[in-house]
């Protein structure tokens, strides 16, 4: 059985959920918007079933799970709600940290979504193209980059925050005296059109943005050349994941320079409702490579 962590709402959950209702394949969620009405219980070693029994909405503690796949519902508002979600969810993080169980993806794989720079530097050092990219606070530092770069920069932040790429302009110059108070990524300006790469196990998906709307999601070899789609795939093995999505800024010529990996990606908006491939593949892949024996029941 596949177990489900997140909440319903989630439209990339509810899409998976859908596929593995059409396939017939057995699933169970644990719905994270109620985690406290669930028990994670530790089975130790010597106990007839070591491992975890989880207890609660749908979920009996009896059946074996050979699968998970993983997607974290945040909602909490204050800093004492935050508070209380990461006490909530500690025996769940301790369970996906240690099962035999497939996870897609274990949260303590996607480390290097912490820090952009450090994971654009495991991307450049996989092969990949990167754009050259200072991190700073210092306002005199980023300015030299920026007339340097003759202006073709754009500004993000550091961190696993949602943050929106803007090309540097005036508004950014008269204000880079506050760059004291925290770094920002400043980084080239590539051309080219914006590529999503999903990966999933062994097979690579690509999407390409047009006019900043997703064309159909296809096969990535067949969009994208041989040696980049294998970087991809050796990206996402070299970080413990099973699936990405990998953002890269690829020209005409199909020269293409690696921006970002993301360990959870949304990949529902980079495939097309009435043809969701890498919804497919996903659901595929979670049936088919469950471990057994399990130690994990639900």
């Amino acid at each position: 059985m596949i177990l489900l962590i997140g909440a319903p709402v989630d439209p990339a959950l509810a899409r998976l959920r859908l596929l593995l209702r059409q396939t017939g394949a057995q699933h169970v969620l644990l719905d994270e918007r109620a985690l406290h009405d669930y028990a994670i219980e530790d089975r130790p070693a010597g106990t007839a079933m070591p491992g975890w029994s989880i207890r609660g909405p749908n979920c009996t503690g009896r059946r074996p799970v050979g699968a998970v796949f993983v997607r974290h519902w945040a909602d909490a508002a204050s800093p004492a709600a935050l508070a209380a979600e990461h006490r909530r969810r500690q025996p769940l993080r301790s369970m996906l940290l240690a099962t035999n169980c497939l996870v897609v993806n274990r949260p303590s794989q996607a480390w290097a979504n912490f820090c952009k720079p450090a994971q654009l530097a495991a991307l450049a050092a996989l092969g990949f193209e990167v754009p050259r990219t200072l991190v700073s606070n210092d306002p005199r530092a980023a300015l030299q980059f920026v007339l340097q770069l003759e202006g073709r920069v754009v500004v993000k932040g550091v961190s696993s925050a949602k943050t929106f790429p803007r090309v540097v302009g005036p508004w950014h110059i008269q204000r880079m005296h506050r760059l004291r108070q925290c770094p920002a990524q400043f980084q080239e300006l590539i051309d080219g059109d914006d590529v999503r790469v999903t990966v999933v196990g062994e097979r690579a998906f690509a999407t390409r943005m047009l006019a900043g709307q997703p064309a159909r999601a296809g096969a990535a070899d067949a969009a994208l050349p041989l040696e980049i789609v294998q970087r991809c795939l050796s990206a996402t093995r070299a970080e413990g994941l099973v699936m990405s999505g990998i953002d890269l800024r690829c020209d005409a010529q199909g020269h293409c320079h690696a921006l970002e990996l993301n360990p959870f990606p949304k990949w529902t908006h980079y495939e097309r409702r009435e043809d969701p491939v890498i919804t497919e593949q996903l659901a595929r892949y979670l049936a088919d490579n469950q471990n057994a024996p399990s130690d994990v029941w639900a």
